[in-house]
């Protein structure tokens, strides 16, 4: 998915963990957001989309260590907002592994690394379509082409990122 799609999920993460009034926070909206985003930091150590997702960073495995690492510590210091916060965050990583996994064109993810290599996704990949640099050059004019040829994954893309929008104009 696209990094709009991520943020909106991450809205998403937001708005479901303040369903209980009071809490809310700009510091649980931010650490919402940024779980959303930050297994695409890979995107920044691969040269071609395909290695994009092929690291520790879009491994469940890892994120899943780490978030009971940190809980347990959250939950030995008994200190309910910083609970919050690790679950926000954790929350916003795993639906954007979800999401990738949903929507892999090129590649997927890798739900065992590093025990397996093995790529999961939802649909079949492609990865000689990941043959093109990370960052946008006239390659990616033939790499949307082909994404946007599952009209499934467009409709979904499209209402995972419009939806927040939709929620907010709902709201006035």
């Amino acid at each position: 998915m696209t990094p709009f799609a991520h943020l909106a999920s991450g809205y998403w993460v937001y708005k479901i963990a303040t369903i209980t009034p009071g809490t809310g926070s700009p510091i649980l909206l931010g650490l919402s957001l940024a779980g959303a985003m930050t297994s695409d930091i890979d995107g920044l150590f691969g040269k071609q989309m395909r290695d994009h997702r092929n690291t520790i960073f879009h491994a469940p495995s890892f994120w899943f260590l780490a978030f009971i690492s940190i809980r347990t510590f959250a939950f030995l210091a008994g200190n309910e907002n910083l609970a919050l916060y690790v679950n926000a965050f954790f929350s916003g990583v795993f639906i954007h592994l979800f999401l990738d996994w949903f929507s892999g064109r090129t590649t997927g993810i890798r739900i065992f690394y590093p025990f397996s290599k093995k790529v999961y996704a939802l649909f079949p990949i492609h990865p000689e379509r990941g043959n093109i640099p990370v960052f946008p050059n006239k390659e990616h004019f033939a790499f949307w082409k082909f994404y946007l040829e599952n009209k499934f994954l467009v409709l979904t893309e499209l209402l995972v990122t419009l939806s927040p929008i939709v929620l907010l104009i709902a709201k006035k």
